[in-house]
């Protein structure tokens, strides 16, 4: 019995506020430090902790208490900066790596419960090393209302990953509202992507690529390039279903360009795999088979098992 090729897209998903995880720490005999200030100024090196992605981090613990509402902020000039909030019991309940200003990280979160929190100030990639600020302070009104906005676009990623489609474009469509009263431009980009997939599920695909068009569009106003990779990427699936495979080959091969240049390795394995779908709709199966190679080759790379089944 035959399958249908599945093609690969992109969700983009916000600050992550869903199941509470238990992080998996490395043995240290280092001694956690005790945020008693708003504001903290300290550097990951060598001798920081890492976690098991051989990422530094530091700790810092904090007590409160449970319904307070806060917004902690971490910053770097020399890494990219990603928070992981531990709650008393040990389980992860925030995590954020570009919420803040250009690629600084933000989390503005509900305490479940009283007792010690643990910060985790550390360096979304592998040991990379260097100052931060790291400061926590009340949440003001519209950063609750973005975080609602973010648990919003989340919740529309767990919806689609259950079928529920209608019920994840409801939600997208509330965070997109929020995030359009609150000017926030990245907010309104990754939301529309979103939508994008949400009418791509649906079979509506005249309507996914007026999506993918307005968030391709804002996303180079925002000269962010991974957002346009992901557009790019969305678009030519929105056009291989379509039938326009020529088109969609011109999408992919777009967005494979981009991926490429951001060593974002995660949208180029996927978009050769969608070359080499294309390719095998137009009969030319020898450049099918090459694209469809190289693709698994990367996912391989990666350790991406899910690639592979594709």
């Amino acid at each position: 019995m035959k399958t249908r090729p599945n093609p690969r897209f992109w969700e983009i998903p916000a600050q992550s506020l869903t199941a509470p995880e238990t992080i998996p720490l490395m043995k240290s005999s280092g001694q956690r430090i005790a945020l008693k200030s708003t504001t903290v100024r300290d550097r990951l090196n060598s001798s920081s902790e890492t976690l098991e992605n051989n990422s530094y981090y530091n700790p810092h613990t904090f007590e409160r208490k449970a319904g307070e509402q806060i917004t902690i902020e971490l910053t770097s000039d020399e890494f990219d900066p990603s928070l992981i909030l531990i709650d008393p019991d040990g389980n992860r309940i925030a995590k954020d790596n570009n919420s803040g200003e250009g690629k600084n990280a933000r989390i503005t979160v509900t305490l479940p419960t009283t007792g010690t929190y643990v910060i985790l100030a550390n360096s979304y990639n592998q040991q990379v090393t260097g100052n931060y600020t790291l400061s926590w302070r009340a949440a003001t009104p519209s950063e609750l209302l973005k975080a609602k906005a973010d648990q919003l676009l989340q919740q529309g990623i767990e919806q689609d990953k259950t079928s529920q489609f209608q019920a994840a474009l409801k939600s997208w469509q509330e965070a997109l509202r929020i995030y359009r009263q609150l000017e926030d431009r990245q907010g309104i980009a990754n939301s529309l992507n979103n939508l994008g997939l949400a009418y791509y599920r649906l079979g509506e695909y005249g309507k996914a690529i007026e999506f993918h068009q307005q968030s391709l569009s804002l996303s180079r106003e925002l000269e962010d390039r991974q957002g346009q990779a992901n557009s790019l990427g969305n678009l030519g699936l929105a056009y291989y279903n379509l039938g326009q495979y020529r088109k969609a080959i011109e999408f992919h091969q777009q967005s494979l360009s981009l991926s490429r240049e951001l060593k974002y390795h995660q949208g180029e394995a996927a978009s050769l795999g969608n070359l080499g779908l294309a390719y095998g709709k137009l009969g030319q199966y020898r450049k099918a088979i090459e694209f469809h190679q190289q693709s698994l080759t990367l996912a391989r790379e990666l350790k991406n098992r899910q690639g592979e089944a594709q």
